[in-house]
This record gives C-alpha cells, structure tokens and sequence, in this order.
C-alpha cells in the first residue's frame, strides 16, 4: 500500500517505481474496504506521473498525467487540468494575463505556459462563446465578451516560481456539492 486514507483535494509527494513496468492500481474505500477501482497502469522508466482518483458521474476512475520538469530559467511552467465530471468545457484566467486556457474540456488538460514569476490570482468560468482573447473582459464574479456575462465559479490565489512547475486542478461540480474549486499545486519534481 502506498497511499492510505487520501482525503479529497488532497496530494502526495511522488513515489519512486523502478523501471518500466505495468503496474495494478487498486483504489478501495479506506472506511469498508470495498475495492472501487483496478487497473494496470504502464509506467515508462525515467518519467514522472500524477495519477488523479475522479469521480467520472458512473463511477471511480483514475486520469493519469505525465509531468514534466520546467526548463525556463526566468518563468515558471503553469498548466490546467479540469477534473469535473460535469461542468463541461471552462475557461481559465490568472491576473496579469488575462484568459490562459479556453475551452478545456472534462477530464482534459492543457500544455505548459511559461508565467512570471509572482503572486497570481487565477479564476474558473464556463468556457465562454468568444475565441478572440482581446474582446474578454474579466471582473471580481464575472467573464464577459459578445454581450454574454458569465459568472466565475471560483478563485484562488497562489505563488509561482521561476524553474518550477504548476497545475491548476478544476475539481468538484460545476453548481452541485462539492463546489467546482481551483486547486494549485506545484509540482515537487526534481530530475
């Protein structure tokens, strides 16, 4: 066992697997021991993964990402993934920039941008009906372009830094419990 009792909205550091191999990734309830999930996993040597538990609205199920270390000296690598199983596709915002990622969809993720280093303030909104970045307007609550306004369904605030690599995860349910949220982590990656 390598994980016990994870939490939701939690995150672990990474663990070392030696070798390439296809490893069987068991997720049981922690409370009743009733195994939710079984699947054999093929992990390359030399590569790091994160492995998400989600709720895909049939069931558990497991989305598997390969992370790459950043290899900008003056920026951070910043990147989204949207882990709701019902919100539909969402666009995302950080201060400074404007709208980063447009349209991503359920259980997508997005490339590596390269972000300044500094405090950031990143929000969440349905995706919205406009494809050109410079007719976007972002407020406190809302996005808004071609007369549509859209409200921003969450906001956090987070640090990046230079040499180091971030994912904004969109966990939750877009207006059901638990609430769509933005979940920052950095990425503890070291090669």
């Amino acid at each position: 066992m390598v994980i016990r009792n994870m939490q939701y909205g939690n995150s672990t550091p990474y663990y070392v697997d030696r070798g390439s191999q296809s490893t069987l990734v068991t997720v049981t309830n922690a409370q009743t021991g009733q195994t939710l999930y079984r699947r054999y996993i093929n992990f390359a040597n030399q590569t790091a993964y994160t492995v998400s538990i989600i709720n895909d609205g049939s069931g558990i199920s497991l989305f598997t990402l390969t992370d790459m270390p950043c290899n900008y000296r003056n920026s951070g690598c910043l990147r989204a993934v949207n882990l709701s199983s019902n919100s539909g596709p969402v666009d995302i915002f950080l201060s400074g920039y404007g709208r980063i990622f447009q349209r991503v969809g359920r259980f997508d993720s997005t490339g590596y941008l390269s972000i300044n280093q500094g405090t950031y303030r990143a929000s969440v909104s349905e995706a919205l009906p406009c494809t050109s970045n410079s007719s976007v307007i972002v407020a406190n609550d809302y996005a808004e372009c071609n007369n549509t306004r859209i409200a921003i369904m969450d906001t956090t605030t987070f640090n990046l830094m230079n040499t180091v690599s971030y994912t904004l995860y969109i966990i939750g349910m877009a207006y059901q419990f638990p609430a769509l949220q933005i979940l920052p982590l950095e990425s503890d990656l070291v090669y």
